[in-house]
């Protein structure tokens, strides 16, 4: 949703009302104190400005505004995300035990290479106290090995290859109209979120897999049209 506000806001169209739409998503993102969030919404921010490039330089001072913002207020403290990074880094936890469940992931996939364990079956392959903390593998490609195996994450790899080579080979005109960049950077966000997020946290299910496919679904259909 982010991006996709970005992209209205980087049009410079009702760029009062877009600007308020953006900034209500991001400081959304930054109360869920989610550092793997955070992190993936400043890097597509500045990824999304940078593709902006050869339309406008607007983005470019837009997104290290915020970057800046966003150290300046690292360095003050008081912001939850930024305190809970400091406190998993001095208790030697950086990455919040997810290292334990990525162990249950791949020992699952080693035991059953091929197929994997089943879909939606990730918890059992997890030690039985432990099962309601981790009832999925905390990362995309990990989870999606263990319940499918290689047979049956060859699919969703090869589609997020292509996803990407699309967006790059079809990236809209500079002087296109600007539903087409609107479109694409919605598309573009989903995309990025899905796979840097999806390192530390299963993305593409439910909600996000949904709003995902909908906004790949709208690029596609602008950009066949085009």
């Amino acid at each position: 949703i982010l991006g996709v506000c970005l992209g209205w806001l980087f049009t410079g169209e009702k760029m009062v009302l877009a600007a308020s739409a953006s900034l209500l998503v991001l400081v959304s993102v930054v109360v869920t104190a989610s550092r793997g969030a955070v992190g993936a919404a400043l890097a597509m921010l500045v990824l999304i400005a940078a593709a902006w490039w050869r339309r406008s330089r607007l983005p470019a001072v837009m997104a290290g505004a915020v970057v800046a913002g966003c150290v300046a207020l690292a360095l003050i403290g008081g912001t939850e995300v930024f305190e809970k990074h400091e406190a998993l880094v001095k208790s030697h936890n950086p990455i919040n035990f997810r290292q334990e469940v990525w162990h249950f992931a791949l020992s699952a996939w080693q035991q059953h290479p091929w197929f994997g364990v089943g879909m939606d079956n990730f918890a059992l392959a997890v030690d039985p106290s432990r099962r309601a903390v981790y009832p999925h593998g905390h990362n995309l490609y990990l989870n999606t090995l263990a319940e499918r195996g290689v047979i049956g994450a060859l699919p969703l790899f090869a589609f997020l290859v292509a996803w990407g080579f699309t967006l790059w080979r079809r990236r809209p005109a500079a002087a296109g109209p600007a539903l087409d960049w609107v479109v694409w950077s919605g598309a573009a966000s989903a995309l990025f979120i899905t796979g840097v997020v999806g390192m530390v946290n299963t993305t593409l299910h439910h909600e996000h897999g949904l709003l995902a496919a909908l906004l790949l679904g709208l690029w596609l259909a602008r950009s066949h049209r085009r």
